[in-house]
C-alpha cells in the first residue's frame, strides 16, 4: 500500500509543475484537484482543489494568485480563501483590500479587515474603528478623540446611548484615578 503518488525535488523553487495550456488571460492557471469515492467505490467527486492562476490579462505581467476551493454537497467550486501577488489574504472574498480581510454573513456580519494598527468591522457609515494610532470610532473611521460617536443615518437622531439595564452607576466619569469628586450618573 502506501502512496500512489511521490514527488521528489530539491529544495529550490523549481519544482513539480501544473501548467494551463490555454491562452494567457485573468484567471487562467494550474489547478490541483482533490476528492474521492462518494457512494461505495463506484461514484467518484471533486471535493476541493488548490489553484495558482494569473490575476490579470495583461500581457507579460506575472501577477497570480493562490486560491483555495471546496465544493458543497451536489454544488460546484467555492474559492473559499485567496492570497494575492501583493500578500493579502481573503477569507470569504476574492478581492481582499488589506493583509487580512475576512467577509462573512455569520453571527454579526459584515466586514472585518486589518490594516496597520486599525481593526475595521463594518463598511461605510456603519463601521467601528479600532485606531492604534488613536482610538475607538463608531460610525466612523478616523476617531477624533480616544472614544468617537459619528451618525449620519437618516432617521438616526441620538448618536451616543447609555442604558442601564441592571442596578449600580449608569455612566462614571473621572479626570483621574482616584478622583474624589467623579461625574457620575445613577439609574437610581
Amino acid at each position: 500500500t502506501g502512496a500512489r503518488l511521490e514527488i521528489f525535488s530539491p529544495n529550490a523553487v523549481a519544482g513539480p509543475t501544473l501548467w494551463a495550456t490555454d491562452s494567457q488571460g485573468v484567471d487562467i492557471g494550474g489547478t490541483w484537484n482533490f476528492g474521492g469515492y462518494t457512494t461505495g467505490t463506484s461514484v467518484r467527486s471533486y471535493f476541493a482543489y488548490i489553484t495558482g492562476r494569473k490575476e490579470n490579462s495583461t500581457d507579460g505581467n506575472t501577477a497570480g494568485y493562490l486560491g483555495l476551493a471546496t465544493y458543497q454537497n451536489g454544488g460546484s467550486a467555492t474559492e473559499r480563501v485567496r492570497i494575492t501577488s501583493s500578500g493579502n489574504v481573503g477569507i470569504g472574498t476574492t478581492d481582499p483590500k488589506f493583509l487580512l480581510h475576512v467577509n462573512t454573513n455569520i453571527g454579526a456580519g459584515g466586514d472585518l479587515t486589518l490594516s496597520g494598527n486599525d481593526i475595521n468591522l463594518g463598511t461605510g457609515t456603519a463601521t467601528t474603528t479600532i485606531s492604534g494610532g488613536f482610538g475607538i470610532g463608531v460610525g466612523t473611521t478616523t476617531p477624533g478623540a480616544a472614544f468617537a460617536v459619528a451618525t449620519s443615518t437618516a432617521g438616526v437622531n441620538t448618536a451616543f446611548l447609555v442604558s442601564n439595564l441592571g442596578s449600580g452607576y449608569t455612566a462614571w466619569f473621572e479626570d483621574a484615578a482616584n478622583d474624589t469628586s467623579p461625574f457620575v450618573i445613577q439609574a437610581d
